[in-house]
């Protein structure tokens, strides 16, 4: 866990601080296991039945995928339980843990460097949105986002992909018309950008006691 002492600036005080409902982590990595061992098993299945032995050759390919399925997620998970830290202080939410994009492969691999810790100061912050995504539903918790000129949209699902061959590039140019919730106002943005503001969007996931949280947010921004 970084030093709360050699993030916090002097004499700025912490009014809440937390962690991301265990579950949030622990449950995909489950799913992942179940993913893992139906691989297994077919791997198992391979080497039992009497066939040629490129089907032994199939067997160890299902073997070992359905191995590095359950080590790699439960890896990843474990360190973001340990690392992860939300805080809100008077003047910042602090994000510690793997950075604001907490991508898998981005940080699979990187030992303690990889923990990184990103910040919002209240002042910027216009808004705070609640989102309940699959995984909140059943454990029962919410991400809260902090909504700002940066990070203006709420964090829904878009169509971000081209589906069309005049289009460059992997993500869409088409310009797509969405909600700036900082503005308070419809834009027309291109999809790629769209993307790359939603996915990278920092925020308190699983959070148990997102309605508290919020309101010493909401309480802490009409103070800045």
């Amino acid at each position: 866990m970084s030093d709360l002492n050699e993030i916090l600036d002097p004499f700025e005080k912490i009014v809440w601080k937390g962690k991301a409902n265990k579950y949030i982590y622990f449950l995909p990595a489950i799913g992942s296991m179940l993913f893992a061992g139906f691989l297994f098993s077919i791997g198992v299945f391979l080497f039992l039945i009497s066939l040629p032995e490129l089907s032994s050759f199939f067997a160890l390919i299902f073997c070992g995928f359905g191995i590095l399925i359950v080590i790699i997620p439960f890896r990843h998970y474990l360190r973001k339980n340990k690392y992860t830290q939300y805080i809100l202080t008077d003047k910042r939410l602090i994000i510690t843990g793997f950075g604001k994009n907490s991508r898998f492969w981005d940080n699979f691999g990187h030992g303690l460097s990889g923990v990184d810790t990103s910040s919002i100061k209240l002042d910027s912050i216009k808004d705070v949105y609640l989102k309940k995504g699959f995984w909140d539903r059943i454990i029962g918790t919410k991400s809260i986002y902090p909504i700002t000129l940066d990070y203006p949209y709420l964090p829904k699902i878009y169509a971000y992909f081209s589906n069309s061959e005049h289009e460059s590039g992997f993500y869409s140019n088409r310009l797509k018309r969405v909600y700036n919730a900082a503005t308070k106002e419809y834009e027309m943005v291109p999809q790629w950008k769209l993307y790359r503001k939603t996915q990278n969007h920092p925020h308190f996931s699983g959070i148990s006691n997102p309605q508290k949280v919020e309101g010493l947010i909401r309480e802490r921004i009409n103070k800045v």
